[in-house]
């Protein structure tokens, strides 16, 4: 074989090979199910978890916590419950006691810590677990104010389901971390 033949054989092969690898590459994205542009939604959630792997905290204050929790009947019944009212502390209201799922409702806060974020969590009737939903800011009295949908799912368990609002912040000295 001439020095000619075997360059292009050569290069048949390499082509041969690229081609097969790029396909196979292709095929596997594909039977794996990637979603590049869910991969581009949630970056800024990975934003955190990627700065805690590169910045490790050696040091760190007491976490604390604020909670305030309320009822809704969904669907509706002849007679929706009264939300309990409030011991002491923080109070969450709902703009209506009973709705059916994807209605939009209001949830105000009153009485919490100024200037704090926080997050609301639906406690599906009969389930252990909590559904997260929107995330607000306190202002500087406390308060707050959320628009959200009911979630299907409150609506498949049936019955009185819970809606609670919950703040986290760091406060204290710091101390050594807990890995540490």
């Amino acid at each position: 074989m001439s020095v000619r033949e075997e360059t292009w054989l050569r290069w048949g092969r390499t082509l041969f090979l690229i081609v097969l690898a790029g396909g196979m590459y292709v095929w596997s994205w594909h039977a794996a199910g990637m979603q590049p542009a869910l991969l581009i939604e949630g970056a800024p959630k990975a934003r955190r978890i990627l700065r805690d792997l590169l910045r490790p905290h050696l040091l760190e204050r007491a976490e604390h916590t604020q909670t305030a929790k309320t009822v809704i009947e969904v669907p509706c019944s002849a007679s929706p419950p009264q939300a309990p009212p409030p011991a002491q502390g923080p109070v969450l209201r709902l703009s209506k006691p009973c709705g059916s799922a994807r209605e939009p409702i209001v949830v105000t806060g009153e009485g919490f810590r100024p200037n704090t974020e926080g997050r609301l969590y639906w406690l599906p009737h009969g389930l252990k677990g909590r559904l997260r939903d929107k995330r607000f800011v306190t202002d500087e009295r406390g308060h707050f104010r959320v628009e959200t949908k009911i979630p299907p799912l409150l609506e498949q368990q049936g019955g009185v389901s819970g809606l609670q609002a919950e703040l986290r912040w760091e406060a204290g000295a710091l101390r050594p971390s807990e890995p540490l």
